[in-house]
């Protein structure tokens, strides 16, 4: 990792501290943070109306097989 700007010395003895993150490589992790997203992003829209809407306009019942 480089760390180019880490610890720098400016004027008046102030610091220059840059830090950065990285994704969690843990699966397990980057599942729950997605399950959050949609979690959230599906109450967003239900607060404003549309999976009714969508529940109306779709039919996503299978028919049973005919013998």
């Amino acid at each position: 990792m480089c760390q180019a700007m880490a610890d720098r010395s400016l004027d008046n003895d102030e610091q220059l501290n840059v830090r950065w993150a990285y994704e969690d490589p843990n699966p397990r992790a980057q599942a729950a943070k997605l399950r959050n997203h949609a979690v959230q992003m599906l109450a967003a829209m239900n607060a404003k109306g549309h999976l009714n809407s969508i529940d109306e306009t779709h039919d996503d019942t299978c028919a049973a097989p005919r013998s």
